[in-house]
């Protein structure tokens, strides 16, 4: 019934103008999509008038610098999704291994270099033609850029958002335990197994950047209250956290994902449980993927659920 429905619509629509509404759609500008399609913005402008026109109907209500989307266009966008989905279904070993394109994605600091990573890389192996570029930073970041184009789509931190969410489609895809550890050297000459609020925070610790969230997180979680940190040494990657850890510069918060397997890590535990953090899948509703973004979006989210299951 769909397929017959999408045949009938096609067969009275250019393809050509569909496929430049939904480049209108996803990037909410008619600049953006003419810089993605290679044509001008008055081509662009002059595809959504004739469609208009063919249609009946307008398509996009300018608010500002950003054009919003009808209610019509919407479910238009969101049926050619769901139309080219189906076709991926039909592809198959090699066919799925020679589709190349890029896709960019986002995600928080520390699960990005973490748990993401890893799945990343074993994505990367099964589809070598694909480019994918991953934007790692705080949440207010990332939520501009995804709801202004600029990421196909984003990994967040569960929780409060400095922006609507309302064009967001928000899917809860894993959990990560953040813990606070220190290498072992420090840990005897500094902690010496004593785990108190009044003894850890007086300890010297690796914040992320110019924030230290996480640290402020992991101690509300385990004590209730915060400590007042005035740190000496501040790193702008989670991997400069680790390393500074392993040097025995202080005690840090990361992802218990990046530390397996790591010896020299002592991590410091209480007599509460430990501290989990959800991540969700953040996509514009109604967006339509290419093919690449479609294989790496549901590669992910199929992997790190299938991880969060087991």
């Amino acid at each position: 019934m769909f397929l017959n429905g999408c045949e009938a619509m096609l067969n009275n629509i250019d393809l050509n103008r569909l496929r430049t509404i939904t480049a209108v759609f996803n990037k909410r500008s008619v600049a953006a999509a003419a810089s993605e399609l290679n044509v001008t913005s008055s081509a662009v402008s002059q595809s959504i008038r004739l469609l208009e026109k063919e249609l009946k109907t307008q398509l996009f209500l300018r608010i500002g610098k950003r054009l919003e989307p009808t209610p019509f266009v919407t479910e238009l966008c969101l049926a050619v999704n769901q139309f080219l989905g189906q076709l991926d279904h039909v592809l198959e070993g090699d066919q799925i291994k020679a589709i190349s394109g890029k896709v960019k994605l986002g995600a928080p600091s520390l699960f990005g270099s973490g748990a993401l990573m890893k799945q990343i890389g074993r994505l990367r192996k099964r589809h070598p033609s694909i480019q994918i570029q991953a934007v790692l930073g705080d949440t207010k970041r990332l939520l501009f850029d995804l709801l202004e184009g600029r990421l196909d789509f984003a990994f967040l931190d569960s929780g409060k958002y400095p922006v609507s969410t309302k064009d967001l489609l928000l899917q809860p895809v894993v959990t990560e335990e953040l813990i606070l550890c220190c290498s072992k050297s420090f840990y005897k000459e500094h902690v010496d197994s004593d785990h108190s609020y009044k003894h850890l925070s007086g300890l010297e610790h690796i914040p992320y950047h110019d924030s230290s969230e996480a640290i402020y997180k992991w101690y509300m979680h385990h004590f209730g209250k915060a400590p007042k940190l005035n740190p000496y040494l501040m790193v702008d990657h989670p991997i400069a956290i680790l390393n500074a850890i392993c040097d025995d510069l202080g005690l840090g918060v990361v992802p218990a994902s990046t530390v397996e397997n790591r010896k020299e890590i002592v991590v410091i535990s209480t007599r509460k449980r430990p501290l989990v953090s959800q991540i969700v899948l953040a996509e514009v509703k109604g967006k339509v993927y290419s093919r690449a973004q479609r294989i790496i979006v549901n590669g992910l989210r199929s992997a790190l659920e299938a991880d969060w299951i087991r």
